[in-house]
């Protein structure tokens, strides 16, 4: 099962989300048409570049951590314990 390493919102479609994926194999890709076109991505090159403590020219404003399973689980059992 491929992970979900981060998530981009598109900066031209409101709400439509581009993830950066790990595929079973080790390899990291974008599901956006540039990375499908060209085999790489402004999105690719920004998680990159943080993953090497490098700061990207074009990065990206809205980038936000892909959260695993448990951790939404957590998250949505906290709230609902505060919203109570």
């Amino acid at each position: 099962m491929a992970i979900i390493l981060r998530k981009y919102s598109s900066s031209s479609k409101p709400g439509k989300m581009y993830h950066i994926i790990e595929a079973k194999d080790g390899t990291i890709y974008c599901d956006c048409w540039q990375w499908r076109k060209n085999k790489t991505c402004k999105h690719l090159m920004h998680y990159m570049s943080n993953q090497q403590g490098v700061t990207c020219p074009a990065a990206v404003r809205d980038a936000t951590p892909a959260e695993d399973e448990f951790s939404a689980d957590v998250r949505r059992a906290i709230d609902n314990i505060i919203n109570a």
